[in-house]
């Protein structure tokens, strides 16, 4: 067995139960003991496989690296067991966010613990979870507003400024950094094929994950590489009110962030606000904001389109998975809900002229713009 079947396998048999299993006590609890803050107010936030917290506190603290508390609050992050295993990339996660605060990127600021660490492992009820606090940013995410051209555009150009200001930037964490939601690894949603029940649709991911496969991944190590954020979508991009109209404020969540091609992030930042709008054409928007900020080279463009279906592949059966073992999870219904029939669409159209499309939209916003 490979090192990628192995992992695959590994996840198979984790999935299910990896959410962390405790109470706004046990929350306010390991605040008070590991950050030296108290809790006055504690809500639940949606979360796909972590646990997030909302965290109002108190004016006292008693944590001499915490300088100034945050007046807008904190999250409290609960990682899964098994992300929670991998402590090294953590402290990736945590330095990504340190050096995009010192580039002046909105993004959350981690706090640190009594100790002076990002983080901390705590035995829970479910297992070993790393736990970590984020200063709280304000605003709403994409999700609770109305979807809009311009927010598709901010969305892309502020992808493309994660590029840009991640450009040189490494750390070790990332080395052997390895998931399923890579969409490098695409080929690994055979093992979850089961979940999917409709025979067409499996055929449908089949025949998207060979073509991903033939086509994608042998040309991927001549496409620009770095550090990318690897999960933007509707509920970690950060949105603030101006003159009338939503712009985007900034991109939470590092969570899947790895090594790896530019491309992959566009693609799947097009993927989730095209199922957000429910209108493909809506990709155009995202990738005229991107190519505003720094360009996708010809190669990349004519991959573009099954990038994006194999991402869409990945949330509908992934999710088809999730849902599965947990019925109630609401998180992850939202793509289904509308994801099939547009990808069914998308898989369709020529790759020529769906690129031509997204092009000519967002030559069309631009002068709508002047």
């Amino acid at each position: 067995m490979n090192a990628d079947s192995d992992n695959s396998e590994k996840t198979l048999l984790s999935i299910a139960n990896i959410r962390a299993l405790l109470t706004p006590k046990d929350v306010e609890t390991i605040l008070h003991d590991h950050y030296g803050l108290e809790a006055i107010k504690i809500k639940e936030l949606n979360g796909y496989d972590d646990k997030n917290f909302l965290i109002k506190v108190g004016e006292s603290k008693q944590n001499d690296f915490i300088h100034t508390i945050c007046e807008n609050g904190y999250v409290f992050k609960v990682i899964n067991s098994l992300d929670s295993k991998d402590t090294n990339f953590i402290k990736a996660q945590n330095a990504v966010l340190v050096h995009l605060a010192e580039k002046k990127v909105c993004c959350p600021i981690p706090t640190k613990t009594k100790k002076g660490d990002y983080f901390l492992l705590e035995s829970l009820g479910s297992g070993i979870h790393i736990i970590r606090l984020l200063e709280f940013i304000p605003g709403k995410i994409l999700i609770e507003t109305e979807i809009t051209p311009l927010l598709c555009y901010e969305s892309g150009s502020a992808v493309a400024d994660l590029h840009d200001k991640l450009k040189g930037f490494y750390h070790e964490g990332f080395k052997d950094r390895n998931t399923p939601w890579m969409l490098a690894n695409v080929a690994q949603l055979k093992d979850f094929l089961f979940a999917v029940k409709d025979e067409k649709r499996k055929k449908l991911v089949t025949s998207i994950i060979e073509a991903f496969t033939a086509e994608v991944l042998p040309k991927s190590d001549k496409f620009e590489r770095g550090i990318i954020h690897g999960d933007v979508n509707e509920q970690n991009i950060l949105v603030e009110q101006r003159d009338g109209h939503w712009h985007v404020k900034g991109i939470l969540d590092f969570g899947d962030s790895h090594e790896g091609c530019l491309l992959y992030d566009v693609a799947v930042t097009m993927t989730y606000l095209i199922i957000e709008a429910r209108n493909i054409d809506y990709g155009g928007y995202v990738l005229r904001g991107y190519n505003d900020v720094r360009k996708l080279s010809h190669e990349e463009l004519k991959l573009l389109k099954i990038c994006i279906c194999a991402r869409f592949c990945q949330s509908l059966v992934m999710g088809a998975f999730t849902i599965s073992r947990d019925p109630n999870n609401t998180y992850v219904m939202r793509t289904s809900i509308a994801g099939w029939s547009i990808l069914e669409e998308l898989w369709n159209l020529p790759d020529h002229e769906i690129l031509e499309r997204w092009m000519k939209i967002g030559e069309n916003f631009e002068r709508s713009r002047i």
